[in-house]
């Protein structure tokens, strides 16, 4: 049914609009959390592209439906973040698009802990299309032109403090405040004031089944701004082999939603909310709130997945525990065996002195080529020899030049610029917590970045056997004096 508007109808919707929450409503920030708070720019591994798409109340004229768009990643080792977003906001007759751009800088404060503030600028174009209202006075001045458009300049901030699974963030949004005003020729007008909104969050994943790999995902936040009621919202997710994601959320005084989320392959994924709403708008709105998401992931490292890593971790410090077990008993052997060759040769001088003494020779002297060690090799855990490729030490140095000790690495990939080696080693060494050491071929030029070094062959076998599951390239260097 159309709507009889007038002027002082227009105003009344411009004050109430400056006393009110101005920024879109979206469910999904679990997913994107940037979209509110500029401190969670780049904050993954990869860059991100979200496309969102959210309507509400279909059968109410002049419906909210608005749409957005963010592209987000990290630089410099992870410790910038760089962002652009973009929304378009339409509630009947008033319109609201915005373009921004974000940065935020990562500051280590413990181990595995960050305090991350952000910023962001940006514009704002606000307009009012009149052609929308049916008025009872054509001549009234304030609609002689149909359409009021006015651009502002805006700016946020926020703060994140992120440890491990836990992400805690508060933002200050439409932090300048301006004033848009619709002035006529005569002077006469009506403006509205862009409010500061202060945004609340918190989130952690929870791992609450190892073996089904099944993790919760609980998350609130709290909106607040001068003149409108406090806003709360209630988010518990589940997510199934970091695949599949369900859950329910609830909107204080507002909403109650259920979602679901699938990860179509490793880069992209698809998100659906519905709303229904709890308020006395459910009467008038013919149905709930839809929100349609879909990102995709790119760039960054192409190394595995959190949990396959921890089960690698797991296994390299295994086989490195045995390794070193194995060097100890080695090393035990071996002063055992020089104790041996002590005692047989005090034994020979007290022969040969006995000998000198009697002034004659003995054919009973012990054989002196007796062959008291065992070099046998074993080499039956690789028969195919497709894993091992038998290189000379001499060639190698570590990434400063220094020689390296003979033995076993395990190589899971290579580069022809050090700069590139180094940085793949220090996302492994930071973001996975592995050791990894980078070896230089002084012929080739090529360095290469090994997650182990030991003695033991079939450790060093076993290991690479689990790597190439996830890096098929992998590959040992037996290095050799």
């Amino acid at each position: 049914m159309k709507k009889l508007i007038y002027t002082t109808s227009i105003l009344a919707g411009f004050v109430s609009m400056s006393n009110a929450q101005q920024l879109p409503i979206f469910s999904q920030y679990y997913y994107n959390p940037f979209i509110y708070n500029p401190a969670f720019t780049g904050q993954g591994d990869k860059a991100n592209a979200y496309v969102i798409h959210r309507s509400q109340w279909k059968d109410m004229p002049g419906a909210p439906v608005t749409y957005a768009i963010t592209v987000d990643g990290p630089v410099w080792d992870n410790k910038v973040g760089l962002g652009v977003s973009m929304f378009s906001d339409q509630t009947d007759m008033f319109h609201r698009s915005g373009l921004y751009t974000s940065y935020s800088y990562k500051f280590k404060i413990a181990e595995d802990q960050f305090i991350v503030p952000g910023l962001s600028f940006g514009m704002i174009d606000n307009r009012v299309d009149m052609s929308r209202a049916i008025v009872k006075d054509n001549g009234d001045p304030f609609m002689v032109n149909s359409n009021r458009r006015k651009v502002t300049f805006d700016a946020n901030f926020g703060v994140a403090y992120i440890w491990k699974e836990l992400r805690i963030g508060i933002s200050a949004l439409q932090l300048v405040g301006n004033k848009i005003g619709f002035n006529n020729n005569d002077g006469t007008g009506i403006y509205q004031k862009l409010q500061q909104h202060y945004v609340f969050s918190a989130q952690y994943g929870v791992m609450i089944s190892e073996s089904a790999e099944v993790k919760a995902l609980p998350s609130i936040m709290v909106r607040y701004t001068q003149g409108a009621p406090i806003g709360f919202d209630v988010n518990a997710i589940f997510e199934w082999k970091d695949m599949i994601r369900g859950g329910f959320s609830f909107r204080l005084n507002q909403a109650v939603g259920l979602t679901a989320g699938i990860k179509l392959n490793k880069s992209l994924i698809a998100g659906y909310t519905y709303e229904l709403p709890i308020s006395t708008v459910k009467s008038y709105s013919g149905g709930g709130g839809h929100e349609i998401m879909l990102g995709y992931s790119f760039g960054g490292s192409k190394g595995m997945d959190d949990t396959k890593m921890k089960e690698l971790m797991s296994k390299i410090e295994a086989a490195q525990n045995r390794s070193d077990s194995l060097s100890n008993e080695l090393k035990k052997r071996d002063l055992i065996h020089d104790e041996e060759i002590k005692k047989l040769k005090e034994r020979q001088d007290s022969l040969a002195n006995a000998q000198k003494d009697m002034g004659k020779n003995t054919n009973n002297t012990p054989n002196n080529n007796t062959n008291t060690t065992n070099t046998t090799t074993n080499n039956t855990t690789d028969p195919n020899n497709k894993l091992i490729r038998a290189e000379s030490v001499t060639d190698y140095t570590d990434e400063n030049g220094a020689d390296i000790t003979p033995g076993y690495y395990v190589i899971v990939e290579s580069f022809r610029n050090v700069s590139n080696a180094k940085a793949n080693k220090e996302f492994y060494e930071k973001q996975k917590q592995i050791k990894v050491m980078t070896i230089f071929n002084k012929k080739r030029k090529f360095y290469y970045n090994s997650v182990l070094y030991t003695t033991d062959e079939e450790s060093a076998i076993d290991l690479t056997n689990e790597i190439k599951k996830e890096k098929p390239d992998s590959w040992i260097f037996k290095l050799m004096e």
